[in-house]
């Protein structure tokens, strides 16, 4: 059973259609008028001639009936969105109306015989038949919901029944007048009937007048007022029947024309409503159907991705936008007509086959993947695709559309991510191992300081046979204390937080360095292997002599344990321009002109796994007990202290190639050097405040800086030795102390004393720099020694330095009695000066 869509009229009100007070105007116009006019028509005879009667009544009556047949055709034939169920009374009273009015022009007197001869009282029943057919149309509309049908074969049913209904009163008043009753006599006019009759039919047309009048008031979705009008005109035309006399007369003519006008305005209202306002909307639908066409086409070739629709069959592109075709090197207009698999990557087709009959099979509903494309270049263009198929109403695939994102961007952007994670995870890494280090050698470089201080105080102070066993026990307690001493500068090297300042470090022409580094390895690397060079002249590096060396010994051994027997070592110093190179250690972006130091071997190479853990320290790829894994970690403390970089090249089997990037020194640079030390010493005693949390250390600075005849109260506790301070400022000279005691540092320690006495001198032993002294004003004058365990000769200098004094003889051998009156304080708070 089929069902009815829901009424919508789409415009409301209809364009084209009569307004209310329009209608209403004409309603009294069509009732005034004639009245008007009577005065001037008085004059004319009161029944027309039958030869000007009988063709005016004729064309009038057909005229009505093809209005009638209009009406039925436009509302029947309208579509259920258009047309109310309702509106189907008015299409059957009107196809009824029309065959008897048809009827009637055929009966009027003087016309032919049909069946029965014709006749006036003929003539007048089909007029009421007809009148009455189309009042109940128009009342019934009025009265009856407008989706009232349930079925749209319903309106069948009723358009036979209206036809048999027709054909009976035909076939009543064709055959069976005599049993009707009289309508009109010859000589006396019309009966009482006839006009009771039409009376009855003004009342059912002024009915639907007002039911229709009070729909409009109601919103209705149809033009009912032109329907109310519609239907008082018909009141109208019934009206003027009452007031002829004969078929003929004026009252006669005037009837027919407002029947006429009122047929006439109900096909102008169906016809609005039904064709016209559906057209209307037809071509504004359209206008928009294109504007949103346009606006499509604009976001599909203006898309910020790629997007391209081809047919799912053949696979031939029907349309790409710009973005699709930039991907791979193409103008938009060069793809259509071209195959989907003609782009694809060649590895790749076969399984995008399968993949596009999966999605035309329904097996999957849509298909997104990241696929392969070959650009224009040949070269692989990586994306992510999402295809899906346009269906027509039966569920046929029409044309398959397909997103494409350029995965590489999201590449770029993920790889520029890892590199950032890997420096931070790097930053991080160095920091916690440079803070590990750092902890360790201080207390191994405290201890350190002590062994190398009393074994040269015991070689300088004391005369021994210089071939005796004791001086060849204590050169080589010093020996071994100087190679412990290199080791925990390799450990230092790794955080290089105790290294001076890049500017602090003069320019150093390299090839002379490598030369002499060179020679030294040329005794280390065995006869079997082949070492070459090509050392060219360069501009200087602000690089420690020391560290360069470091640096070539590292990777030419490393080289060396890597090639074996019979291998071959290159060894090239010279210029470089770098543009866009990652550094191995760095993990930043390298651009500029360096002096490039290269070392290549042929060897075993290392695995691409290994690559990233080169300079973790302590990892090794050697067997154990043949490295440390601290070699490579030195060359990376180093590279940062100077600010160079490191590319690191290796292919399994046939070796690895090692490229330092070391920067140019800026010239014009000042230098500030530390004064040598003088091998002699003041003669004026100064008083020093030595303050240091290790007993042994503490004793043995002690007893240097007595010996070189200078006045020492020392101190482990740093509390002790700001009371001891603060009670005599102007007693102290100059204030040597440890930054890293219990309780109070270094320069807390500094900053209570200078706030008593602000331009004290001060020395901070250390093994990293103290990060708060440069960016205070009132630490900024600190002489922080980093290089432990201390040299003498470098605490010398910065005594004489920071004191101003001029150096003097040394003072007799043994003699450690100051003799300078100490300050007064507590005694159980300090210890005494007596000699070691």
């Amino acid at each position: 059973m089929m069902t009815v869509p829901q009424f919508r009229h789409p415009l409301s009100p209809l364009p084209g259609a009569l307004s209310q007070h329009a209608l209403w105007t004409l309603l009294l116009l069509a009732a005034v008028v004639p009245l008007v006019l009577l005065p001037v028509l008085l004059p004319l005879p009161k029944v027309m001639p039958q030869e000007f009667f009988l063709p005016l009544h004729t064309l009038l009556e057909f005229l009505a009936v093809v209005v009638d047949f209009l009406v039925f055709t436009v509302v029947w034939h309208a579509g259920p969105r258009e047309r109310p169920d309702n509106m189907s009374w008015l299409a059957c009273g009107m196809f009824a109306a029309g065959w008897l009015d048809f009827t009637h022009a055929l009966s009027t007197q003087g016309m032919p015989g049909l069946f029965t001869p014709a006749g006036a009282e003929k003539a007048i029943a089909f007029w009421l038949a007809a009148r009455l057919m189309t009042a109940a149309g128009l009342c019934l509309t009025a009265f009856t919901p407008h989706n009232w049908l349930q079925d749209q074969r319903q309106r069948w049913y009723l358009l036979l029944t209206v036809s048999l209904l027709t054909i009976a009163v035909h076939y009543l008043l064709l055959r069976h007048q005599d049993v009707l009753v009289r309508t009109f006599i010859a000589g006396q006019g019309f009966t009482s009937f006839k006009l009771a009759c039409e009376g009855a039919l003004i009342v059912l047309f002024c009915l639907a007048a007002l039911r229709f009048q009070r729909w409009s008031d109601r919103h209705s979705p149809w033009p009912l007022p032109a329907l109310a009008a519609a239907s008082a005109i018909f009141a109208l035309a019934e009206f003027y029947g009452t007031l002829d006399h004969a078929p003929g007369d004026f009252y006669y003519i005037v009837g027919h024309v407002y029947k006429i006008s009122a047929a006439l305005l109900v096909y102008q209202t169906v016809f609005v409503a039904s064709v016209r306002a559906p057209y209307s909307e037809l071509l504004v639908r359209k206008h928009e159907l294109a504007e949103a066409n346009e606006q499509l086409r604009r976001i599909f070739d203006t898309a910020a991705v790629g997007m391209s629709e081809f047919d799912p069959a053949s696979g031939r592109y029907l349309r790409v936008n710009a973005k699709f075709a930039g991907m791979f090197g193409y103008e938009a207009n060069e793809l259509p007509g071209t195959s989907w698999h003609d782009l694809s990557w060649p590895a790749d087709r076969t399984q995008n086959q399968l993949d596009l009959q999966q999605l035309l099979a329904g097996e999957r509903p849509e298909m997104i993947r990241e696929k392969r494309y070959r650009h224009r270049l040949g070269h692989e263009v990586r994306t992510k695709i999402h295809v899906t198929l346009i269906r027509d109403g039966e569920g046929r695939p029409l044309r398959a559309l397909n997103i494409v994102t350029d995965l590489s961007d999201l590449q770029r952007v993920e790889q520029e991510r890892r590199k950032l994670e890997r420096q931070l995870f790097q930053t991080q890494k160095i920091e916690a191992m440079g803070q590990l280090i750092a902890g360790i050698a201080h207390d191994f470089n405290n201890t350190l300081t002590v062994i190398l201080g009393f074994s040269g105080l015991a070689l300088n102070r004391h005369h021994f046979d210089a071939k005796g066993k004791i001086a060849y026990y204590l050169r080589q307690i010093h020996v071994v204390g100087e190679r412990a001493q290199r080791l925990v500068a390799k450990l230092l090297a790794y955080s290089r937080h105790q290294t001076l300042a890049l500017g602090e470090i003069p320019p150093l022409p390299c090839a002379p360095a490598i030369n002499e580094t060179l020679k030294l390895l040329a005794v280390t690397i065995p006869a079997t292997i082949q070492l070459v060079s090509r050392i060219n002249v360069v501009p200087p590096c602000r690089i420690d002599p020391v560290d360069l060396h470091q640096l070539l010994m590292n990777l030419v051994l490393n080289a060396r344990d890597a090639v074996g027997e019979g291998g071959r070592i290159e060894i090239e110093l010279g210029m470089m321009h770098v543009e866009d190179l990652d550094c191995a250690i760095c993990h930043q972006v390298i651009q500029g002109e360096f002096i490039a130091l290269t070392v290549t071997d042929n060897g075993t190479g290392i695995p691409e796994e290994l690559l990233p853990r080169l300079f973790d320290p302590f990892f090794t790829t050697k067997e154990h007990g043949k490295g440390t894994g601290l070699g490579l970690s030195v060359v990376q403390g180093i590279l940062r202290q100077v600010g160079g970089h490191v590319l690191v090249e290796s292919c399994p089997a046939q070796g690895t190639s090692f490229l330092l990037l070391l920067p140019q020194a800026v010239t014009g640079q000042a230098q500030d050097h530390m004064p040598a030390a003088s091998p002699a010493w003041k003669q004026r005693r100064r008083h020093i405040l030595l303050v240091h949390d290790g007993a042994s250390l503490c004793q043995r600075l002690r007893s240097m800086l007595t010996g070189r005849d200078y006045a020492v109260t020392d101190h482990q506790d740093a509390g002790r030795a700001l009371n001891d301070f603060c009670a005599c400022p102007d007693g102290f000279d100059l204030l040597l102390c440890d930054q890293f005691m219990p309780g109070i540092s270094g320069l807390e320690l500094t900053r209570a004393a200078r706030a008593v006495r602000p331009q004290l001198p001060v020395i901070v032993l250390c093994d990293t720099p103290p990060a708060a002294a440069p960016e205070e004003p009132g630490l900024a004058d600190i002489l922080a020694l980093c290089r432990s365990p201390i040299n003498e000769a470098e605490l010398q200098g910065a005594i004489i330095t920071l004191l101003g004094d001029q150096p003097a003889g040394v003072p007799p051998d043994g003699d450690d009695t100051p003799s300078m009156q100490q300050p007064v304080r507590d005694p159980q708070h300090s210890n005494s000066e007596e000699s070691s």
